[in-house]
């Protein structure tokens, strides 16, 4: 339900796990996972390939030209709605590693965030854009309560966004983010 999913398509996608071995059979009537590593890759393949076309809203050409101001006009405008929209990408990677310096932004947004921005001073422009809004598909993508300037989307969803975009800086940028907050977790459950 809360992932906007029917539950014959859940039980079709449970299926397909157990079938390749990712969800395997636990005590109890539970499942544990099984090859995470290789279920990570399922992850991000099916991120690039149907998630994120379908979270997919537009991109725009915000009037400031600096994602880190943008964000804090986003920032200010959105203040009172954690929960409701999140940075992924470049820019939330940057608040993770320090690394990186994208010159662009990308946000997960619902429906009521998404209209207090469409009062910022941005144009759709799908060739040029410097800002890329996707819809929100539940809490479950934020990664609790903001720590810096403004909500970060989970690490993984973070990757997954660098890994799409396949520029080398930015796949570097991902493994940092896969070694820091992805591989601990995998280990120590």
């Amino acid at each position: 339900d809360g992932a906007g999913v029917a539950l014959g398509t859940m039980h079709a996608i449970m299926k397909e796990l157990q079938r390749e071995q990712w969800l395997l059979p636990a005590k109890k009537e539970g499942r544990r996972f099984g090859i995470v590593k290789g279920l990570l890759e399922l992850f991000v393949r099916g991120y690039a390939l149907k998630l994120r076309p379908a979270c997919f809203l537009g991109r725009y050409r915000h009037k400031a030209q600096a994602p880190q101001e943008m964000l804090g006009g986003f920032a200010k405008r959105l203040a009172g709605l954690e929960g409701h929209w999140a940075v992924t990408g470049g820019m939330a990677a940057r608040e993770l590693t320090h690394y990186l310096e994208p010159d662009t932004a990308v946000l997960f947004v619902d429906d009521q965030a998404r209209a207090i921005l469409e009062k910022e001073p941005m144009l759709r422009d799908e060739a040029g854009g410097n800002v890329t809004l996707m819809r929100l598909f539940g809490e479950a993508a934020v990664a609790g309560k903001p720590k810096g300037a403004w909500p970060l989307a989970t690490p993984l969803l973070i990757y997954a966004e660098l890994l799409e975009t396949g520029e080398a800086r930015e796949v570097e940028t991902a493994r940092m983010i896969y070694d820091r907050f992805i591989e601990p977790k995998i280990k120590h459950g």
